[in-house]
């Protein structure tokens, strides 16, 4: 590769890592039934990725905010609350949900993202009763919700979400059997918490020692041409006590400001630690890994520009410190809690 190919390339393949750099991954596994969830494919950037396209439309708009929630699942009445956010520059709409209480409680979150076209929806859903994977649902925007299919193991399966007068209501169905119907009704403030399952939150020393804000600083090299970057990123609890989420903002110097979601969640008994995120630079990437009380080691499950992309975090004193590899390019990262 010459100097000059290298330094057109090399601000791609950084964009590439940044969705996944502070951010944790799991890795695969095989659940007990339902089986497991199919995989959202993700095909590689070529070249230099475009800005990932915002949900900047009325109906988005509309649901940022504090609902309550109420409905049926079969035969059992549901109550609860559920808030909405943009987060990733406005690239993704973020749902928390919760219904029921105590042992009977239902934990939900939902990242939702439109595609290039401004048409597609592709709505990534996390539980308290699906296990560390995640179910992936995809279809149309319309003017007042989107429609959208998915396949829960056993068949596919028909979400519908759209505003009805001053409320929406959710439906989940298979031909004309319904799964559940919600409504939901716009409150005036959310709830800061919702809470976590009380047998189901997941306890790990490693995510516990992710959950806190953090300064990151890093470098990368490929073939002598070094890149610095800073990083402000925080890590919380979500769905209950069985996710984590992560806001992050990078600084990539003339590149400009990269704003990044993630999702992580670690199977305990697999020993392994899975992750999601979305960039408002970089294509949606996966990562998964076997995961220590000290260690985790990721390996990306969807292509880069420059193949597979490898991330080692270890737990410090005062954070963690990282190594990344992606085809031949090597950078390491420094993440202090902020105190």
């Amino acid at each position: 590769m010459s100097a000059s190919s290298a330094r057109r390339r090399f601000p791609a393949a950084l964009i590439a890592a940044a969705c996944f750099l502070p951010l944790s991954a799991r890795a695969e596994e095989t659940p007990p039934a339902p089986a497991k969830p199919p995989a959202a494919p993700e095909a590689a950037p070529a070249g230099m990725p475009a800005p990932q396209p915002k949900f900047a439309c009325p109906f988005a708009d509309g649901l940022v905010g504090a609902w309550s929630i109420s409905g049926k699942a079969g035969e059992h009445e549901m109550k609860g609350v559920s808030k909405w956010a943009k987060a990733a520059d406005g690239v993704v709409l973020v749902e928390e949900l919760r219904t029921g209480e105590g042992e009977h409680a239902f934990f939900g979150l939902g990242v939702t993202t439109l595609g290039a076209d401004g048409k597609t929806v592709t709505s990534t859903w996390f539980d308290t009763e699906g296990g560390a994977d995640a179910w992936v649902f995809t279809g149309t925007l319309a003017d007042d919700g989107w429609d959208l299919t998915g396949d829960l193991g056993q068949g596919k399966v028909n979400l519908s979400f759209h505003r009805k007068g001053d409320a929406l209501v959710s439906r989940m169905f298979a031909g004309d059997q319904t799964m559940f119907e919600m409504t939901y009704t716009k409150e005036t403030t959310a709830t800061a918490d919702l809470g976590r399952h009380p047998t189901k939150a997941v306890k790990h020393p490693f995510s516990d020692a992710m959950v806190g804000t953090f300064d990151g600083v890093g470098a990368m090299d490929m073939g002598g041409q070094k890149f610095e970057y800073k990083a402000e990123l925080t890590w919380r609890p979500a769905c209950g006590g069985t996710a984590l989420v992560a806001d992050m903002t990078m600084d990539l110097g003339p590149m400009g400001m990269d704003r990044s979601f993630a999702v992580a969640r670690v199977d305990v008994e697999a020993k392994v630690m899975k992750f999601w995120g979305w960039s408002s630079m970089n294509p949606p990437g996966r990562m998964t890994g076997p995961v220590t009380d000290t260690t985790w080691d990721g390996t990306s499950l969807t292509p880069t520009a420059f193949g597979d992309f490898k991330l080692k975090m270890t737990k410090t004193a005062t954070g963690f410190s990282a190594e990344l590899d992606m085809g031949g390019m090597k950078g390491t990262e420094t993440h202090t809690r902020r105190k």
